[in-house]
């Protein structure tokens, strides 16, 4: 979701900052585009302020990583073996070569996986949790002065690089509860970026942008 709400404003503001008609455009629905900001800024924070909570009652990437710790035998062999079977319906013939080559961690192992959370975990109490806090989730900074320093300290490569390593670390830990395979941090892409722009691109055609457009001489494809 985090993913998400950051990367269709940020392409949002991209078609808007590109193209002066399609400014316009958007525009012209100013009041409808101003409260969908708002609430693609404030779900962003939210949920990353979700993700990062330290509380032991919520679900969050914390817990997700001291429960993986605390049972390390939901990672063994058995247990891969026990999945696979349970998803496939049976025990296809692949499925001992496959168990074989499958990589057991041990505790030590998956505290280096938390490891990997401290800058970011260091980064998001430093710049994005004053945000959260004191704009979207009290509102104890009403000042529009205040407000804009506070936005002015995050950069978008920062967020870049702190949502690709939640998702990296995700995705990792996923391909080895049901795969078997060795996490490798930093080494995977993904295409949520481009997945994310062209939903933008159809959603503005669906509110007929696409039509405004050519009424104006220009093209959004």
């Amino acid at each position: 979701m985090a993913i998400s709400c950051f990367y269709t404003e940020i392409v949002i503001n991209q078609f808007a900052r590109d193209d002066e008609n399609i400014y316009q455009a958007l525009n012209k629905h100013a009041g409808f585009w101003n409260v969908h900001r708002y609430c693609l800024q404030s779900t962003f924070f939210i949920t990353l302020s979700r993700v990062f909570d330290v509380s032991g009652d919520v679900r969050s990437i914390h817990t997700l990583l001291s429960t993986a710790i605390k049972h390390p035998e939901l990672f063994s062999k058995d247990a891969l073996r026990t999945r696979k079977i349970a998803i496939v319906h049976g025990t296809p013939d692949w499925l001992e070569a496959f168990i074989n080559e499958a990589w057991e961690p041990t505790v030590p192992d998956l505290r280096e996986l938390r490891k990997s959370l401290k800058s970011f975990m260091a980064t998001f109490q430093a710049l994005y949790a004053p945000v959260r806090n004191q704009v979207f989730a009290h509102s104890i900074v009403t000042d529009q002065q205040l407000i804009n320093e506070l936005f002015e300290r995050l950069r978008i490569a920062e967020i870049d690089q702190l949502l690709y390593g939640l998702r990296d670390l995700l995705s990792n830990l996923s391909d080895l509860f049901y795969n078997g395979h060795k996490p490798a941090l930093g080494k995977n892409t993904y295409s949520y970026k481009d997945r994310i722009t062209e939903d933008v691109r159809r959603l503005l055609k669906h509110f007929g942008l696409k039509i405004i457009a050519q009424h104006d001489g220009i093209s959004i494809d």
